[in-house]
């Protein structure tokens, strides 16, 4: 994190707890909406800050507007998320670590439909790998080691290249659609669908699921 005893782009990224005006490309955007398209926003926020913040923000505002049910068996209630807590923690990690930070304007985004979550970040998949290489066994190759090897280090990434197969798994064992990813003038979408009978409806903060900053001291 440190060039010549200079904090580098890396730190500041990751650790700054100012307002990351010199950093306008820190900055996630959250939205909800009325139905399936883009017409009546529920809800709009933008918040800026490091990457800790911006994760703890996007889980917050998922746990906010996704619906939480539960089952019994045996002795303890089970609850589950309408996207399985753990496919969509690996998607909120992977749109910060893995976006392309180069672009002063790039912003990642995470929308809220009634039927779909959508989580979009400025990059794209390394060169000459297409989905059917990202689906299969691969190694890791992330778009920033510096910040891969902190979240590693936190253990909040297990940089095994594994995570479209943890999401596919997970969506597989809750019974919804396997994640849909679209690449499009420079964006990665990754897409998340309920099941016919996992559509919005209540709305629970689940606070049993940690957010990833709790030891992490800010500088």
């Amino acid at each position: 994190m440190l060039v010549n005893g200079v904090l580098n782009n890396a730190a500041t990224i990751l650790f700054t707890n100012w307002e990351l005006m010199e950093y306008p490309q820190c900055l996630l955007r959250l939205a909800h909406f009325k139905g399936t398209d883009k017409m009546v926003f529920m809800d709009n926020q933008r918040v800026q800050g490091n990457l800790f913040k911006l994760l703890d923000a996007a889980m917050a505002f998922i746990f906010k507007y996704l619906s939480l049910s539960g089952t019994t068996e045996g002795l303890e209630r089970e609850e589950h998320l309408t996207i399985p807590y753990k496919a969509i923690r690996e998607g909120d990690i992977n749109l910060l670590c893995h976006r392309q930070l180069r672009t002063l304007g790039g912003s990642v985004g995470i929308v809220i439909y009634d039927d779909r979550a959508e989580i979009e970040n400025p990059g794209t998949f390394p060169r000459d790998w297409d989905m059917e290489k990202m689906k299969s066994e691969h190694c890791s190759v992330p778009q920033n080691p510096l910040i891969a090897n902190v979240l590693y280090r936190r253990k909040v990434l297990e940089s095994w290249g594994r995570g479209i197969s943890l999401m596919t798994k997970e969506c597989q064992k809750a019974n919804l659609p396997e994640p849909e990813f679209e690449l499009s003038n420079g964006f990665v979408k990754l897409v998340f669908r309920y099941g016919e009978d996992n559509r919005i409806s209540t709305v629970q903060v689940p606070h049993k699921y940690h957010t990833s900053s709790d030891s992490i001291k800010c500088y």
